[in-house]
């Protein structure tokens, strides 16, 4: 092991100058106050890198000997397959310890250089920026397996591409807490990740893709297993994506349900031909036309809402909410304040609690900056010796105040003891909150009165301002009110066949109307809606079927809306009975070709459990060739003749 890690050892600092180069430009572009100064809440550029640089890396690790030419001499050497392949992984471990390490080492020596903020910056955010890069890890062991399987080129990207689309995913998905990610949990399953995939790519370390044998005699079942569930997963998003298509159109071709003056009718509309205005046909409840009306008396549109596709997405870790002002409020529940020091012309950074530097503020809390000029606003110019900052928790009965000068924080009581009701933000053009003033500040409104915030404390703002404010809150609630007049509601949230009601402001249903196949164009997309369902994974049909619950129209990769909540048994049943088929198919083609028992067994349940994209899963990987036996042909005969003398 220490001879293959000598030998790959230019290999890999190359590699490693090449990655940490690129990870410490991409934590530069996240800019470094948003990385190292404030908590960092989502860095894409840095996460994208990342898996890409893996991906590189994996690749370049996997296929070195290969390029090289000195495959066939590693072959020969007295080290077995599964020395070589933990040798690869142990080279490719070694250069991303280094890209964890070193890449953040570079983001802040480019900030000694030309910035400066290295002052404010604080070492305690690695692990969120370790987080971030950890799907490096997973995304380089993941191209050393595509790299191993015996399986064509097109193939290996296929798997690769069901790897990465499906486990990361995955991965965040289950870090998820609410709409953030917990770091700790998001690293160790993606460690976690790459460790399985290491494990898988070392099982194929000794087989070589050769069409007249058949590889999955020659690995563990559980790796043959691992393989082609990656194929059937990446089969599946496919039959997704293809099965959102089908819904949407069958949602399309659907009436909608229009306002025409009190009244609520069905409604469908014409083709819009060369910028014309539609003409629309009333229905009713089977579908058919009872009369026409223009587009100009519709004053409102309910159209059914179409099926959504919840697909995987490569996204970054949320640790927190994107914020770009000087004020925030970290994950923790503590103030974090970026202020320029008139003194030192630098800027310092603060971090303060609830009265102290332990307690956190409570949810929803506001933080105001009050300037040396005495106005109330979010600007990071305010200068820190001469500033304060104001931390607002809504239904309290005092404020807290951070001066900077001092590092100190001390609680004010509200006047008169009154609860903070809201915090409101002046817009330009409203009259100042306090004579003399000239830009917009804030407000506090309290039980009795509304305040404005100044360096000694609150003080009862101007009633022109308080009149704005006012004017403002009104017309936001009355807004509120014109949207509650009618609300939508899917009594039945079906994706096919959903029922829509039409409620008014007091609750009244003013019309209702339970959507089904009614025409010959509406049943074609109905039935075109239904296919992709048959083509599914009857485990994945059965557990949508039985365990998801309040899908509202949403296409998962792995659950299906059309039978989840229990709807269409029938539906589950028919998919079943063309799995069963489909295994059969396959049984009888591998028992003609030759396979042994146990490989009928695997391949006869692995296909009736998968499905479709199971039983062409197996047509790849178990080829009719590889369980040929040759035809034996006779002995050829003697070239040489030896005639023997009788003595």
């Amino acid at each position: 092991m220490k001879a293959l890690l000598m030998r790959d050892l230019s290999f890999a600092a190359l590699l490693t100058l090449l990655g940490t180069v690129a990870l410490a430009i991409a934590l530069a572009q996240e800019h470094f106050q948003e990385v190292w100064v404030f908590e960092p809440s989502r860095l894409q550029m840095t996460f994208h890198t990342a898996w890409a640089a893996g991906l590189v890396l994996g690749v370049a690790v996997a296929l070195r000997d290969r390029w090289n030419g000195a495959l066939d001499y590693i072959r020969h050497r007295p080290l077995s397959p599964a020395v070589l392949q933990v040798g690869r992984l142990t080279t490719a471990a070694l250069v991303l310890v280094a890209w964890w390490v070193l890449a953040p080492a570079g983001a802040w020596l480019a900030e000694l250089v030309g910035g400066s903020l290295v002052s404010a910056g604080r070492l305690d955010h690695w692990p969120l920026v370790f987080a971030s890069m950890a799907p490096a890890a997973s995304a380089a062991a993941l191209a050393m397996l595509a790299a191993r399987l015996p399986l064509a080129w097109w193939l290996r990207a296929v798997v690769a591409a069901a790897l990465l689309l499906v486990g990361f995913p995955l991965c965040e998905q289950f870090a998820a807490v609410g709409d953030r990610h917990d770091p700790v949990v998001f690293t160790g399953l993606h460690l976690g990740l790459a460790v399985l995939l290491g494990a898988v790519s070392v099982a194929f370390g000794h087989v070589e893709r050769d069409p007249d044998r058949s590889w999955t005699r020659r690995v563990p079942a559980w790796a043959t297993a691992f393989v082609l569930a990656a194929g059937v997963a990446g089969g599946t998003l496919l039959l997704s994506w293809f099965g959102t298509g089908a819904l949407r159109n069958f949602a399309a071709v659907l009436p909608v349900i229009g306002r025409v003056g009190e009244r609520h009718e069905l409604l469908a509309f014409d083709a819009r031909h060369q910028g014309r205005s539609q003409r629309a046909h009333i229905l009713d409840a089977e579908h058919r036309r009872t009369g026409a009306i223009a587009e100009g008396e519709i004053t409102d549109v309910v159209r059914l809402e179409r099926p959504r596709f919840r697909g995987p997405e490569l996204e970054a870790p949320q640790f927190g909410p994107r914020l770009w002002s000087p004020l925030r409020i970290d994950r923790h529940g503590f103030a974090n304040c970026l202020l320029l020091d008139s003194d030192r012309w630098t800027r310092r950074f603060h971090v303060f609690g609830r009265g102290d530097r332990v307690t956190p503020f409570h949810s929803g809390v506001r933080l105001v900056l009050v300037g040396a000029d005495g106005f109330a606003s979010g600007s990071e110019s305010a200068v820190a010796r001469h500033s304060m900052v104001w931390a607002v928790e809504p239904e309290a009965r005092e404020v807290f105040c951070f001066d900077p000068s001092r590092d100190e924080v001390r609680a004010v009581p509200m006047p008169d003891g009154q609860r903070i009701v809201a915090v409101l933000e002046q817009e330009q053009g409203d009259p100042p909150a306090l004579a003399g003033w000239k830009v917009p500040s804030w407000l506090v409104r309290g039980e009795r009165g509304v305040f404005a915030f100044t360096r000694d404390g609150l003080v009862p703002a101007e009633a022109k301002a308080v009149e704005a404010a006012e004017l403002r809150q009104a017309a936001r609630r009355e807004r509120g009110e014109r949207a509650r007049q009618q609300t939508i509601e899917f009594p039945v949230a079906d994706v096919l066949t959903p029922t829509v009601r039409v409620l008014d402001a007091a609750g009244a249903v003013r019309f209702e109307h339970a959507y089904a196949p009614r025409t010959a164009l509406e049943r074609t997309a109905y039935a075109m809606g239904l296919a992709p369902s048959l083509l599914r994974s009857p485990l994945l049909q059965l557990g949508a079927h039985l365990l998801a619950d309040d899908v509202h129209f949403e296409v998962s990769v792995f659950g299906d809306p059309v039978v989840a909540e229990g709807r269409r048994s029938w539906l589950v049943f028919a998919n079943c009975v063309v799995s069963g088929m489909f295994a059969a198919i396959t049984r009888r083609r591998l028992r003609r070709a030759g396979a042994d028992a146990g490989t009928l067994r695997f391949w006869s349940v692995a296909v009736a459990l998968t499905g479709l994209v199971g039983a062409l899963l197996s047509e790849w990987f178990e080829a009719s060739r590889a369980w040929r036996v040759p035809e034996a042909s006779p002995a050829p005969e003697p070239r040489i003749f030896t005639v023997r003398e009788a003595g």
